[in-house]
């Protein structure tokens, strides 16, 4: 079974040796890099791939959605798992809608991380069941938004 890369990016210390921790005593993750800073993630995603990204929003705060789509530019291969303290529903779903695979709480990270990541890498979605019906109830807001843009050009009888 080949391992699974991952760079874990936190400016927290205490914060990367905790997941570094938590994936090690689980032998199918490879930690590739941790990096603390957004130039040195930006670099070593692109030199250095991993197959998940472990990016904490101490990283870029309310600009997390920008450095996923950075990240995404650099790595097109590589899996988001955006790490919070809390859950700021709008935030995770900006993180989503830019790109990131799933989202998981600190609080959470002792129960779930190793899963997390494994289901993330297996092209899975992670998110609390709670924000199914929001991530839903956005694809519906789009949809209606994209079809009323182009009334009027529809053949469906159902326009």
């Amino acid at each position: 079974m080949n391992s699974v890369t991952v760079i874990i990016a936190n400016p927290d210390e205490t914060h990367r040796a905790r997941c570094r921790a938590l994936l090690e005593s689980a032998a199918e993750f490879e930690i590739v890099a941790e990096v603390q800073d957004v130039e040195t993630t930006l670099s070593v995603v692109k030199t250095t791939p991993p197959q998940v990204l472990l990016l904490h929003h101490r990283m870029a705060g309310d600009d997390l959605p920008i450095l996923v789509r950075s990240v995404l530019d650099r790595s097109p291969l590589t899996e988001i798992l955006a790490l919070t303290e809390g859950a700021d529903e709008p935030r995770i779903l900006d993180i989503l809608a830019a790109g990131g695979r799933g989202y998981l709480a600190d609080a959470d990270l002792d129960t779930f991380l190793a899963k997390a990541v494994r289901k993330v890498h297996e092209g899975e979605a992670w998110v609390p069941r709670k924000m199914v019906a929001q991530i839903l109830q956005r694809i519906a807001w789009l949809s209606r938004s994209e079809r009323s843009g182009s009334r009027g050009t529809s053949s469906s009888r159902y326009a």
